[in-house]
């Protein structure tokens, strides 16, 4: 039973959370900046100790239990760490002529938006990619702040996409 309490008590979560995502984003500094809500980042500040009483649950466990313990554990802090880093440390803006991209892994990039050659969806990740003809991919979600309206100004500026 507590099983099925606590996947309900997420799902409920989860509609909570998506229903503060703004269509419109913010503008600052003659940019329009796509960026995860307060909600969001609360939540993925709160996986980090329950990713942690997951793992002391796992170590916790019997010994034949012990392995998928430690892959759920595993995957409660891969996950937990990619969202941080996509939603604290990725950086996602645009204007009228760039897409601005900065991430620390691939670094800053200025995307002119005539170099956007496609737009995929992907149902595993549940995101958009903006493919371009030289300047690599751009991931965009749609629970971020402002992600509707740049997928817009795409469809409008390239419209064979």
């Amino acid at each position: 039973m507590t099983p099925l309490i606590a996947g309900l008590a997420a799902g409920v979560i989860m509609y909570l959370v998506s229903r503060t995502v703004r269509e419109t984003p913010k503008q600052h500094a003659n940019r329009y900046w796509v960026e995860y809500g307060s909600a969001y980042k609360t939540l993925v500040v709160a996986f980090f100790p329950l990713s942690a009483f997951v793992t002391y649950g796992a170590t916790q466990a019997s010994a034949s239990q012990k392995t998928l313990a430690g892959l759920i554990a595993l995957c409660f802090w891969v996950g937990t760490v990619y969202l941080a880093y996509e939603m604290f440390f990725v950086l996602l803006s645009y204007d009228e002529a760039f897409i601005y991209h900065r991430s620390p892994l691939r670094g800053a990039r200025k995307i002119p938006m005539t170099a956007v050659t496609g737009i995929q969806y992907s149902p595993v990740t549940q995101a958009f990619t903006l493919i371009t003809d030289s300047h690599g991919s751009v991931s965009v979600s749609p629970m971020a702040n402002g992600a509707r309206a740049l997928l817009e100004v795409m469809a409008l500026q390239t419209p064979e996409l």
